[in-house]
């Protein structure tokens, strides 16, 4: 077996780099080749483990591999955007039962990131600050969803959560992505 943390190709993948369909923009029904990087990071060989188990080193593994691979994703000619997420268990659409996570390099920023990106412009030019320290802030006063706050971190159930367990994770620094964090934050 391969020594985890390790990034392998996604089995059911959502994007390929040797496509070979063409764009057609020309019909009603637009097609677009769907470039791109669909990969799974498994976390553990065992597959009994999870995530919170882990130790600080095997974690900060798993995040600088995740910062390796984002860097070498956006150094890719058409990837827009890299998209990290972990999902687990069958009813999510999991098919692999070592914990894991998977890694998208999208030529394109989806557009619920596209919109997240314009309302924190405008908020910043109609306020004059961040939007997401401001929020940051206002989960500090509220109290009610952190589940842990540090010097550098913090985490939270977002007040507006999509999806069961959805957790956000926010850098108290001003960085793009994880590929701006050093490696004590790492």
């Amino acid at each position: 077996g391969k020594t985890t943390p390790v990034i392998i190709e996604n089995k059911y993948s959502n994007f390929s780099t040797t496509s070979r369909i063409p764009d057609d923009e020309e019909n009603f029904f637009i097609k677009k080749r769907a470039y791109g990087f669909s990969e799974v990071l498994i976390e553990s060989s065992n597959s009994k483990s999870d995530f919170n188990d882990y130790s600080v080193e095997r974690i900060s593994k798993i995040l600088n591999l995740i910062k390796t691979r984002t860097s070498e994703l956006y150094s890719e000619k058409d990837i827009k955007y890299v998209f990290t997420f972990k999902n687990k268990g069958e009813e999510v659409g999991s098919s692999i039962q070592h914990p894991h996570m998977q890694i998208y390099g999208m030529p394109f920023v989806p557009s619920v990131i596209q919109k997240e990106i314009e309302n924190s412009k405008t908020y910043f030019s109609n306020k004059g600050k961040s939007l997401f320290q401001d929020i940051i802030d206002q989960e500090k006063i509220d109290k009610q969803r952190i589940i842990i706050d540090n010097n550098d971190f913090i985490t939270f159930v977002p007040f507006f959560a999509r999806w069961a367990y959805e957790v956000n994770i926010m850098c108290k620094s001003e960085i793009q992505n994880i590929v701006d964090l050093d490696a004590v934050s790492v």
